[in-house]
């Protein structure tokens, strides 16, 4: 029997140069790769210690670069041992992309896994061979050796339902006599509430509909209603529009500042005074900075890769504390992923985003484009892996003329259907009965919210 020491592991250390060399060039790859990868991963001891090294700079919000590696090894008495400044000026050379963190950090958990194994296997034959243990026992240690690598890829406690039962009482009697946060729930959409039973942790939400159907403007609206309104930290990644132009949306929306006075602020109307005045300009600034004070919103449109769409929420939620995030929308978000098949593509993204949402407990709010027979353009991903789904139409392209909705006294009152009038269809749902509708309305102030009886001239009531 050969010695321990004398087995040639397997391992990749042109790999793990590799890894280390992306997160040096582009710190969003080490949020993929430190969710996947831990130092003893490394089978090279200095790149074990340079890895532990950038993960303690990201948990203390300090960029990852040559320069700050350097400082930490050489503060934590390591620089030598992991070969000085020429190793880790080397790192990041023939490194022109880090696009394939994830791949090359699955490589590196497999060779992990196999040495793992390998040494497991040596250390019974060694033990089986020497002939004084009973069978049993050696069996027992090989047993608890694999199962504690395993344990890795599943860090809770084992606990049977019966066990954990007085856990969960707990947590349900928390939630009902309101001691912690249970769901969030927004103001200005009563029957968004009431279709989801407000959004718990790791919930996803698919809105979609056809062109010009206002599911980019609901879904920003949900956005501001939850961060003005119950002051939820959220952020919005836009592919279809600029941020200037969302800033300015969120601006028209809370402010009830016609929108078209903001796209074109030095337009005149016709007596050649402009249309968006001074005392009006004051005062959508007055109200703006006292309706967003304390208001956390962040705004992005520069996201290439699909891997910079993961990297940029997992950064706003662990920087800012970000619990839900809008994307508009899903088939625009940009792959390197070699697929023949766009809506494999897409499928995998939404995959990809469900599995935020769940390790991170935030929500995550999908906007899609529908095609002609009223499903998720470019395949079924989407919804597939979402938990609530809403389609937006615009009545009056279907020939509605007349909406009918419930009073106070459960009384119907016809409305007239106009251009500004929207409908939000409950699809689908997996976690409640889905069906029902609820209606919305681009008012001409700039407003975009949810269409209640009260909101008809002359007529008070509840929602439909």
């Amino acid at each position: 029997m050969k010695n321990k020491s004398e087995i040639k592991l397997p391992s990749a250390p042109e790999i793990e140069i590799a890894v280390l060399g992306s997160i040096l060039i582009d710190n969003t790859a080490g949020l993929k790769a430190f969710q996947m990868l831990r130092p003893k991963h490394f089978f090279v001891k200095a790149n074990g210690i340079i890895y532990e090294t950038m993960i303690a700079l990201f948990e203390n919000d300090t960029p990852i670069d040559t320069v700050t590696t350097y400082e930490a090894l050489k503060k934590s008495g390591h620089l030598k041992e992991c070969g000085g400044a020429t190793y880790l000026s080397r790192l990041s050379q023939n490194i022109s992309s880090s696009a394939n963190i994830e791949y090359h950090c699955k490589i590196l958990l497999e060779k992990w896994l196999l040495r793992e194994i390998i040494v497991v296997a040596h250390d019974l034959s060694v033990r089986a061979y020497g002939g004084s243990e009973d069978a049993f026992d050696i069996m027992d240690y090989a047993f608890k050796r694999l199962q504690d690598t395993m344990n890795f890829f599943d860090k809770k406690d084992e606990k049977n339902f019966f066990e954990r039962l007085p856990e969960i009482f707990d947590r349900i009697g928390d939630e009902r006599n309101e001691i912690i946060e249970t769901t969030l729930k927004c103001k200005e959409y009563p029957s968004f509430n009431k279709a989801t039973g407000g959004l718990r942790p790791g919930n996803m939400v698919l809105i979609s509909g056809p062109t010009k159907a206002s599911k980019t403007r609901f879904g920003f609206s949900l956005l501001r209603d939850y961060a003005v309104n119950v002051k939820v930290p959220v952020g919005l990644i836009g592919l279809e529009m600029d941020t200037d132009e969302y800033d300015r949306i969120l601006l028209s929306m809370q402010t009830q500042t016609r929108y078209d006075y903001l796209r074109d602020p030095s337009a005149k109307a016709k007596d050649g005074h402009l249309r968006f005045s001074a005392e009006r300009f004051h005062e959508m600034k007055t109200k703006a900075k006292e309706d967003f004070a304390g208001t956390n919103i962040f705004i992005s449109d520069n996201v290439f890769l699909d891997i910079e769409l993961y990297a940029k929420i997992h950064y706003w939620h662990h920087k800012y504390g970000v619990k839900l995030v809008a994307v508009d929308y899903i088939q625009l978000v940009p792959t390197n992923e070699d697929m023949e098949r766009r809506d494999m593509v897409v499928a995998s993204i939404s995959r990809n985003l469900k599995n935020i949402c769940r390790q991170l407990k935030i929500n995550i709010i999908e906007i899609s484009q529908e095609n002609d027979r009223g499903r998720i353009a470019e395949g079924k991903g989407p919804e597939k892996d979402c938990d609530f789904w809403f389609s937006c139409i615009h009545p009056s392209d279907e020939g509605t003329k007349i909406i009918k909705l419930y009073g106070e006294r459960n009384e119907l009152t016809e409305v007239p259907v106009d251009e500004s009038i929207f409908q939000v269809r409950f699809k689908a749902s997996r976690h409640s009965p889905n069906g029902g509708s609820f209606l919305t309305k681009f008012f001409e102030n700039g407003e975009y919210k949810e269409f209640t009886f009260s909101s008809y001239p002359e007529a008070e009531g509840s929602v439909i």
